[in-house]
This record gives structure tokens, C-alpha cells and sequence, in this order.
């Protein structure tokens, strides 16, 4: 519930913004009489700020008139900095963290969206020994295709929304979105583009594009992408590869119809063990490395999609169907203490299903769009656990799953004049599970056959927003998402009294209050976006919690409330034709409320696990001009990032002095680029990142040992991994 602090502040902001919006409704004149002289001022202002078209909510829109939180990366400058990883393209988001899940021990993971957090909302942990990958909270889309694949090369464009997203993105857009979008084929005109990169740790990576018209109506497009770079911390630990393809095929007969299909491909190779980090006892901020053996991790996408436009009366008619496949065989080792485990990681099955039709209106007083959508995924995985070297059996579970959700949804903006419009917007969904389990060991086979279980949601969105100018928006929004509800297997008491039992992980909602502004000023030359929000978080879940002991564990999930306040500040000035300068910068708090005492056995702290309560970025770049149309860019940011806590702490742990192992203090990063454009279609850079070769923890885990029958514990363990280090390297980009 709220606290009266709360509800008072929100009483206020929202009143403020109704009245604000009341006003608006009788200044809609004025407001339309300016715009003319500043889209004038900016037309012909050499150094205005570019305009950005998006599609975050289903239509295309100048961003800087959506009236939500979004950050849009470009694909192009992306490429010059070497940045193509999904947490190399989310550094420096206000409020966002994170990046592509790793999977289990590291060999992969078939929903890369379940390492990203965005304001503190981050995906359940999976059960220790399941391979199958928790719902995200972050929505990942592909070219509109719900966890596609393909993001990392031929990149258009990265819009990265924060907030629930619920209405139109439904399951596990609870804590935002990050939407990729790659070039489309393009009709009557033949070219490409060839990019490539080099640098240390062995970095190599070629990317290609080739666009051919076929008459006037029917264009392809395709890409590829081959990746590779040794480890960071050992030559072959963490080293990894990605051979990737696309094929993209426009059909557009009319102005009323367009098709585009798509087939992609993608294969990839990860390497772990070789060093796992630690942190010694009385060492809490250093990491160090032994030995651990080499594992080899191969996974498999491979992806059918399509995009169908239809004009007809007044609105779009748009159907996605999309089916991708992932196969994994990876062999992993887990090295704790002296204790090695090897684990043969297969999933031979994994089948995604998924179709969204929508029907938008044309832009009008009232402008709506209505749709439906449908989720399939079914998914054979097992892991097999043996002690090393012996390779004697310890376990093996054999896991069956299949997910189903149905969606349908509906929103609409009214606008009142051409100042002022109100948002509505509702969703229901259903989501179905069955699970079947075999959990072998030496003692024999245990199995859960049939498991099933039913979540039912429903989000909505409400939304009043208005322009003061045509450059100066205001907005204030209630907004819902949802986490649907899942389910794992584990394993409670020992010998003759072991068992399985189903974990339930509940439907987790997010209610969201934000309001916030964006601005456009001296003639398009600064931009200033800024908002603030609060969260109620219906339930932060701990999956798999010994609440028995080591001889007889009892696995259970625990939930408690949470409360995430915060506020975000972007800054984009074009000093001149040839400068501009950029700050962002968060403010967050997030914290644990009204939690139950066996939650508090767990979590000693009130303290979300990572959010740094403060974190900025600086950028600044200059442009020298040459001769016949060539010019060199420096551009050179920074990031800091307050202290953080990496993971949740036990009160005996606390007690024991173990909580620094867990934070990571203050951290400072800086990285720059020059980029040479020798024509408008060509350019070389070079770059560095982490300049100051900072390393620090980003991930860590404090592992109690059980006591041995009538004696003393030993000491606790810590398994930790360090951030990238200092790279560099060389870029070509050349469009033809």
C-alpha cells in the first residue's frame, strides 16, 4: 500500500499535471500559432538537433512526441564504438542494467532478455539445476518478433522503452522493452553495406548486407555477421563465436499492401570454466582465479517470420506470425571448494510459436488500435550432473514444458485540440503451463508427470498528455505490467523421504505513476527530457529457498512488496554544427516493504539487489572538417555508477561479516572514439572502452558451507565475475 508521503506527492504531481492540461485545452490555439516559427527556426538551423521517427508504441511517431520514457540508440554510430552486444547498446540508459543472459554456467540461454533490469526490476532467478530459462522482465523484440534473433548486426535502430509496457506488449514487458529494429529490404534501389573490426583479445567481426530490386514491387535484403574473440580472463574461458545470417524479401504490389518474410539463421559457440573468480576470505573486492576445466557450449537458432500490412477503410491491418527453434549441447563445470561437477546441458527441443494481428486507425481526433496475440513455446530439456573426474552419476532431470498465452488488447488516444489528448488502454491475458519432470540419482528415479496451472491478467494504461509549444510536452501516466505466473520442479528431503514437488512463482504486477516532460529549445538545438515515478511492486520473488536444512532442505519461493522511487534526466546540446554534448543521469531507490519474516531470513537487507541509487553519464564530441566532404570525429563519455548491492544477503551471513563481498562500491568509466568519414558512405574509427582499465564485480554469491556433523562450519565461499576490462579496436564501415 501506499505510505502517506506517497500518496500526498502523487496527489500533487497528478494534480498539477490535470491542471496543467486543463489549461492546455484553452491555449490550444497559441500553442499551434507557435508552431509554426519553430518548426521554421529548426528547418533551417544547420545545427538543430536531428529528428528521430520510432515505432515504441505501434505507429510511427517523432519520439520526442511519445509520451513515455524511451532511449534510442543508432545502429550507426553503434557500430563505429564497437558496440553491438546488448549490454554494450544499454550502457549509459538512464535506469537500465544488464544485458543478454548467459544461461545455465554460462553456455547459453534461448531468452537473452532475462539479464536485462530496468529501474530495478529485474527476471525471477531459475531454480539451481533447471535449464530452463525464467520469463524475463524485459520484453525483447527483433524486427517485431517477440525474442528474435538477428539484433546484433544490420542494426537500423535500438529503442529502449522503460515503464510496463503491458497494454501492447503484454508478457514480460513488466519492467520495459527493448526493441530492435534491422534494415528492411528497399525497393528500386541496389546497394549494401560491408563493416568489419578488430582489436585485442583476438576480437574479429565481419558483418555484410546486400539490398537487390527485383522490378518495382519486390526487393531482398541480406546479412550476415561472423564473430569471434578469445576470454577476457583466459584465453579460451568465456571465449565465444557467432555465425549469423538473415534474408529478408519485400513485396509491396500497392500503396495499400506490403508483405515482408524472413528466415534466420544463427549459431553460437561459448567457452566456459578454464578460471572461475572467487574472492578470498579477508579480500572482499579482489577476484582471483583457479583453475577449473574447460567447457564448450553449442547453441542453434534458426527463425520464420513475416510482417503483412493491409490499408482497408481508414486503418492498417498487421499480422506477425513467427516461429524460431533453439537447440543447445554444452558441457559445463562447476568447481565450489575442492568439489567439481560436470554437467551435460542438452536441450534438443525448443520450439517458440508466436502470431500478433493488430488494427490501427489513421491518425485522427481519435486514434486506436485493437489486436490480439498468441505465445507457443515447447521445450525438452535435460541436465545430467556427474562428479570429476570420477564421472559417477550425482543427478539427472529430464524437464518437459510447454507455455501457452492468449492476449487481447485495445488503446486509443483522444485528442481534445491539438494541445491537449488523453490515452486509455486495457489488456487481458491467459496464460497455461504444463510441466513433466524425471529427477534421477543413485537412490532411483523420481517423476511429476502433468503438472498444470492457469494465470489470468489484466494491465491497463492511462495517460494525459499535452503541449505547452509543439516543443514542450508534458505527460502523466498509471500504467500496469504483469510477470506471468510460472512454475518450476524441485527437490525437498533426502534418501526414502525424497520427493518433487511443483515451485510456484505468482503473477508479479507492476503498477507504475511517472509523469514527465520533453523538451526542445533554441530552435531544436538542446533537448531536455526529464521524468520521475513511482513503482509498486506487487512481488519480488526468491525462487528455491532452503528454508529446511542441508540434510533434510525444504525448497520453497518466497515474495515481498517492493517499493522502486526514482527520477531520470537526458540532455542533448548541439553547442554548435560541430559539438554537442549529452548528459543523462538516474536517481533510484528501491527497497524491499512489508516483508514476511521468513523473507527477512533470506534478505537482510531492505536493499533491491542491482540498483545503484545514483548513476550518470557525460558525452562530448567534436566534428573537424576537411577537404572534399571528409571529416574526423572525437567523441569521449564517462560513466558513473554509485555503490551496489549484487545479491540478496542472510542475516547469519550479515551478522558474520560477509556483506562486503555483496556490495561493489563507486565505479568510473571512460571510453572514446574517432571516427574518419571519407565520403558519406564510408568511414574508419578506432576506439577504446574502459580506458582506465577499471574491474570490478558485477556478479557475486556468497555460498554458506554446512557444518560436518557436531562440529564448527567453515567459512562461506564466494563465487564472483568481474566486469570487461580495458578494450580496443579498429572499425570499417563502407555503404555502397
Amino acid at each position: 500500500m501506499f505510505n502517506n508521503d506517497c500518496r500526498t506527492t502523487l496527489s500533487y504531481l497528478l494534480a498539477g499535471a490535470l491542471s496543467a492540461g486543463l489549461a492546455l485545452t484553452a491555449s490550444g490555439a497559441a500553442a499551434q500559432d507557435a508552431s509554426a516559427s519553430t518548426d521554421g527556426a529548426s528547418s533551417i538551423n544547420p545545427s538543430a538537433l536531428e529528428e528521430i521517427i520510432v515505432t515504441a508504441e505501434r505507429r510511427s511517431e517523432n519520439v520526442q512526441n511519445v509520451a513515455t520514457s524511451i532511449t534510442v540508440r543508432d545502429g550507426e554510430k553503434l557500430a563505429q564504438s564497437g558496440k553491438f552486444t546488448l549490454d554494450q547498446i544499454l550502457e549509459g540508459i538512464p535506469g537500465v542494467s544488464g544485458g543478454a543472459a548467459r544461461g545455465s554456467g554460462g553456455a547459453g540461454s534461448d531468452t537473452p532478455g532475462t539479464g536485462v533490469v530496468i529501474r530495478g526490476i529485474a527476471s525471477n532467478t531459475a531454480l539451481a539445476g533447471t535449464v530452463i530459462s525464467t520469463v524475463p522482465a524485459t520484453a525483447t523484440y527483433v524486427d517485431d518478433v517477440y525474442g528474435g534473433i538477428g539484433g546484433d548486426y544490420d542494426i537500423a535502430r535500438v529503442e529502449v522503452l522503460r515503464g510496463p509496457q503491458g497494454t501492447l506488449y503484454g508478457r514480460s514487458a513488466t519492467a520495459g522493452v527493448v526493441a530492435t529494429k534491422t534494415k528492411d529490404p528497399e525497393l528500386g534501389a541496389f546497394g549494401g553495406m560491408a563493416a568489419g573490426e578488430v582489436g585485442n583479445y583476438n576480437l574479429q567481426r565481419l558483418a555484410a548486407a546486400i539490398n537487390v530490386p527485383i522490378g518495382e514491387n519486390l526487393a531482398v535484403r541480406a546479412a550476415g555477421l561472423r564473430y569471434s574473440r578469445d576470454g577476457y580472463y583466459a584465453e579460451q574461458g568465456d571465449a565465444r563465436s557467432e555465425t549469423a545470417g538473415k534474408i529478408k524479401v519485400l513485396f509491396k504490389p500497392s500503396e495499400t499492401f506490403s508483405a515482408l518474410v524472413g528466415v534466420a539463421f544463427q549459431n553460437d559457440t561459448s567457452h566456459t570454466g578454464e578460471l572461475g573468480g572467487y574472492s578470498p576470505i579477508g579480500q572482499p573486492h579482489t577476484v582471483l582465479y583457479q583453475d577449473v576445466p574447460l567447457g564448450t557450449g553449442h547453441s542453434k537458432f534458426r527463425q520464420y517470420w513475416g510482417q503483412f500490412n493491409l490499408d482497408i477503410a481508414g486503418a492498417t491491418l498487421t499480422y506477425v506470425p513467427a516461429f524460431r527453434t533453439w537447440k543447445q549441447d554444452a558441457i559445463v563445470y562447476n568447481k565450489t571448494g575442492s568439489t567439481t561437477f560436470q554437467q551435460a546441458v542438452k536441450t534438443p527441443k525448443d520450439h517458440f510459436h508466436t502470431q500478433e494481428l493488430r488494427l490501427a486507425s489513421q491518425p485522427g481526433r481519435l486514434t486506436w488500435q485493437v489486436g490480439g496475440f498468441y505465445y507457443d513455446n515447447d521445450i525438452s530439456a535435460s541436465n545430467l550432473n556427474l562428479n570429476y573426474p570420477a564421472l559417477t552419476l550425482n543427478s539427472n532431470r529430464v524437464t518437459s514444458k510447454e507455455t501457452q498465452d492468449y492476449g487481447v488488447f485495445g488503446e486509443g488516444t483522444f485528442r481534445f485540440n491539438d494541445a491537449l489528448r488523453f490515452t486509455g488502454g486495457i489488456r487481458y491475458d491467459l496464460t497455461k503451463l504444463t510441466i513433466d519432470e524425471t529427477y534421477t540419482r543413485t537412490a532411483g528415479s523420481l517423476t511429476i508427470t502433468d503438472a498444470k496451472r492457469k494465470y489470468k491478467n489484466t494491465t491497463y494504461k492511462a495517460r494525459l498528455e499535452g503541449n505547452v509549444t509543439p516543443d514542450n510536452l508534458l505527460y502523466a501516466s498509471i500504467s500496469t505490467g504483469f510477470l506471468p505466473g510460472d512454475v518450476s520442479i524441485a527437490l525437498q528431503g533426502m534418501g526414502a523421504q525424497a520427493r518433487l514437488v511443483v515451485q510456484d512463482l505468482t503473477t508479479e504486477t507492476l503498477t507504475s505513476y511517472e509523469i514527465g516532460t520533453k523538451n526542445r529549445f533554441f530552435g531544436g538545438k538542446l533537448q531536455v527530457n526529464a521524468g520521475a515515478y513511482y513503482y509498486k511492486y506487487g512481488g519480488y520473488q526468491l525462487g528455491g529457498v532452503n528454508v529446511g536444512t542441508t540434510s533434510d532442505p525444504n525448497l520453497v519461493t518466497l515474495s515481498s512488496p517492493a517499493e522502486v522511487k526514482g527520477a531520470e534526466l537526458e540532455v542533448t546540446y548541439q553547442l554548435s554544427p560541430s559539438d554537442r554534448f549529452g548528459f543523462s543521469g538516474q536517481f533510484s531507490d528501491a527497497k524491499f516493504v512489508d516483508s514476511s519474516d521468513d523473507f527477512k531470513k533470506q534478505a537482510a537487507l531492505l536493499q533491491i539487489p542491482n540498483v545503484s541509487k545514483w548513476a550518470a553519464e557525460v558525452y562530448y564530441g567534436h566534428r573537424f572538417d576537411l577537404a572534399n566532404g571528409q571529416n574526423v570525429s572525437v567523441n569521449l563519455n564517462g560513466r558513473y555508477r554509485s555503490s551496489v548491492l549484487l545479491n540478496t544477503i542472510t542475516p547469519s551471513l550479515y551478522n558474520d561479516g560477509y556483506l562486503p563481498y555483496l556490495k561493489e562500491g563507486d565505479q568510473y568509466v571512460a571510453d572514446a572514439n574517432v571516427i574518419w568519414a571519407f565520403s558519406d558512405k564510408g568511414s574508419v574509427s578506432v576506439y577504446i572502452r574502459n580506458i582506465t582499465d577499471n574491474r570490478y564485480k558485477n556478479s557475486s554469491q556468497v555460498i554458506a558451507a554446512p557444518a560436518p556433523p557436531g562440529g564448527v562450519a567453515p567459512p562461506a565461499s564466494n563465487i564472483a565475475r568481474q566486469s570487461d576490462p580495458r578494450t580496443f579496436g579498429a572499425t570499417f564501415n563502407l555503404a555502397f
